[in-house]
């Protein structure tokens, strides 16, 4: 990578996650970043919606990773 490239969630991880109703689910994001990124972000999207998750719903690990835990409700 060079320089400046936005960090993206690396291609080799698992993207489709099969969770049941009220079942949390751990998502991983290790990303490819040089310089490595000051913050995460996530958000939810589907074809009804878009919302970006609340702070409280994932951690940061380092530097190139973080962890959304997500648990479907409807």
């Amino acid at each position: 990578m060079q320089g400046g490239d936005k960090p993206i969630c690396r291609p080799d991880q698992k993207r489709i996650y099969g969770v049941a109703r009220n079942e949390p689910a751990e998502i991983l994001c290790e990303v490819d970043a040089y310089p490595a990124p000051e913050t995460f972000k996530w958000s939810f999207n589907n074809t009804a919606e878009t919302f970006d998750m609340p702070q409280s719903g994932y951690r940061v690990h380092s530097a190139q990773a973080s962890t959304l835990t997500y648990t479907p409700v409807k």
